[in-house]
């Protein structure tokens, strides 16, 4: 996740403490935990920046808001076009051609990094994680 980020620009870094202090001040910033979660197969690692543990989530508000999706909208839509198949299956199946419902979900590269944040809010986007390459904790700023 840290590479991914810092490879499209939506973050920098990888920064030691010190360096997090030269850019933002000494004490001038808030860490936010990040912790990671493996989802599907067990090939996946996807970062959590945890806002609820520094109670950085109860001082953030925004006009905007990122729509989600679960994937049982795929069988509910399928369902709902189920009564209106039959005319253009047939009109497709007399051409030769079989017609098949197909739809999914996708996941949103840095859904929440697309927001603006002031310059003055950065010292807000400090993300904490643990490097494993040099066995400690390693901080990025967001952009």
């Amino acid at each position: 996740a840290v590479k991914k980020e810092l490879d499209s620009g939506v973050a920098d870094g990888p920064y030691e403490r010190e360096e997090v202090d030269a850019v933002l001040g000494p004490g001038g910033w808030l860490a936010l935990w990040r912790f990671v979660i493996c989802q599907g197969d067990g090939t996946k690692w996807r970062g959590i920046d945890d806002g609820h543990d520094n109670r950085s989530n109860n001082a953030h508000a925004s006009a905007h808001r990122v729509h989600t999706s679960a994937a049982a909208w795929v069988a509910l839509t399928c369902r709902l076009f189920l009564p209106w198949t039959s005319v253009p299956t047939s009109a497709a199946e007399s051409l030769g051609i079989r017609l098949t419902m197909q739809g999914g979900t996708d996941d949103e590269f840095s859904a929440y990094r697309w927001k603006p944040v002031s310059t003055p809010g950065r010292r807000f986007t400090v993300v904490a994680y643990w490097c494993q390459l040099v066995k400690h904790v390693r901080f990025l700023i967001l952009r």
